[in-house]
């Protein structure tokens, strides 16, 4: 790969970051609120289950922008340096993907 591919890259990357977390707040607040409309309708106590729906929603949303903000939603954990180290082997860690 060119040097300049890798920088041209990098704003797919934070673009995808951003994709993520909208779809992520976008789904579950609305996920939340069609399952306590169902379940509203199907029980008769409108509008108490969509509310709780919605508030279930929000915080979800709030809960996984956090955690894709600190990092813990991404498929590569950050360094937080010696301190955060569980004391494994990196190699029985990444048993899984062996490098290439």
């Amino acid at each position: 790969m060119e040097p300049d591919s890798e920088h041209r890259f990098s704003g797919w990357r934070e673009a995808n970051r951003y994709l993520v977390l909208s779809s992520q707040l976008i789904g579950s607040l609305l996920g939340s609120v069609l399952i306590g409309y169902l379940l509203d309708r199907y029980l008769g106590t409108s509008p108490w289950l969509i509310l709780t729906g919605a508030l279930l929603g929000v915080i979800s949303a709030l809960w996984g922008l956090v955690r894709l903000l600190l990092g813990e939603g991404t498929s590569s954990p950050r360094k937080k340096g010696p301190s955060a180290s569980s004391g494994k082997n990196e190699k029985t860690v990444n048993s899984r993907f062996p490098p290439p």
